[in-house]
């Protein structure tokens, strides 16, 4: 691939379990979820394309989550969760060590 100028990634892959497009909270995916929907603007529950509250009319939003003055998918928020470290990956050789030690220990 390289000589035709493609670069192949791994997948990202997200550090923070995603969010809710319709309850709000996290670890689960809308299309799995049966709650009422909230608002990610205000604490209204209703779905947020009905929400009145804009930058507009002057309203400051409200997370449905913590209560405070910010969005419900705002990473700053107490609530949300927090990234994971990441973590070096082995490299997975195809030679053990202890195959190795074994095989020179035994020669004659």
């Amino acid at each position: 691939m390289r000589a035709l100028g493609i670069q192949v990634e791994a997948p990202y892959r997200k550090r923070v379990p995603g969010q809710c497009h319709r309850c709000q909270m996290y670890g689960h995916a809308a299309a799995n979820c049966y709650a009422q929907p909230r608002c990610v603007k205000c604490l209204v529950p209703h779905w947020t394309k009905d929400c009145e509250r804009s930058k507009e009319s002057g309203g400051k939003p409200s997370c449905c989550n913590c209560g405070q003055d910010h969005t419900a998918n705002y990473g700053g928020c107490p609530e949300a969760p927090k990234p994971k470290p990441l973590v070096a990956k082995k490299v997975n050789s195809p030679y053990r060590l202890k195959d190795s030690t074994a095989k020179i220990a035994s020669f004659p």
